[in-house]
């Protein structure tokens, strides 16, 4: 079943460019996801800071510490979890309202 947006959420997203959907990825989902980051984290440990495939470092960033990631690039393509999301119906049916 598609979530329908309400007039507020659609506002909220024309507004400023995003819009809070509560309930939209389930708990076990968000668990995967965030265990699915860890994942990914734990393959930026030793890195030196330059700029990867899978990650983009802060200048603060060094092999030696914990890491200091910007941004992972293209979670979907590191991560199964991150890929299904992308493909979830449920999110696809929110995403189709907005455009």
């Amino acid at each position: 079943m598609v979530a329908q947006l309400t007039p507020g959420q659609k506002r909220s997203y024309e507004e400023q460019g995003y819009t809070l959907c509560p309930g939209l990825i389930l708990p076990d989902d968000a668990a995967e996801l965030q265990r699915a980051v860890e994942e990914m984290m734990a393959q930026a440990v030793g890195l030196p800071c330059i700029q990867t495939e899978m990650f983009d470092f802060e200048p603060s960033h060094t092999a030696e510490g914990a890491p200091r990631v910007r941004r992972i690039k293209r979670p979907d393509r590191h991560s199964e979890a991150f890929n299904r999301l992308l493909r979830n119906p449920r999110l696809m049916g929110v995403v189709a309202q907005l455009l």
